[in-house]
């Protein structure tokens, strides 16, 4: 994996910029996604992991696309053995810059060990529950 010369004012000390989405799948054991349009979850996001054929991943979903559009890169991740969790980031541009956004957990039955999985890279979120969307797709 590399470190292109445009991520390195983004890269965090003992972390590595992969490639692609396949080289990150293979290497990381959870994966944080926030992207800007919901086919870049769906169609190229949830397809390269699922193509990767890695073992099961956690992937954290921060952006804040509709649940429809997040259940359809779930049903994907799903099929292949891999768990989303749906976090989106709540926040405004100045919190941004002052590392003061929130990070929310909408829990789904079921999500409870990926969850717990992922704790350590989501301190201070807040947690709130949800009848699972899944079952009411």
């Amino acid at each position: 994996m590399s470190t292109p010369r445009a991520a390195a004012p983004w890269r965090a000390p003992a972390s590595t910029i992969a490639d692609d989405v396949a080289a990150l799948a293979a290497a990381a054991p959870a994966i944080i996604t926030s992207l800007p349009k919901p086919d870049a979850l769906a169609e190229a996001t949830a397809k390269a992991i699922v193509a990767a054929r890695v073992r099961p991943l956690v992937i954290v979903e921060a952006s804040t696309f509709t649940i429809a559009d997040k259940l359809k890169a779930e049903r994907t991740l799903r099929k292949a053995g891999h768990a989303m969790l749906d976090c989106p980031i709540s926040g405004t541009g100045a919190q941004a810059k002052t590392k003061d956004l929130g990070l929310c957990q909408r829990r789904q039955q079921g999500e409870s060990a990926s969850s717990s999985r992922c704790s350590p890279l989501l301190p201070g979120r807040a947690t709130t529950s949800a009848r699972s969307a899944t079952a009411a797709a």
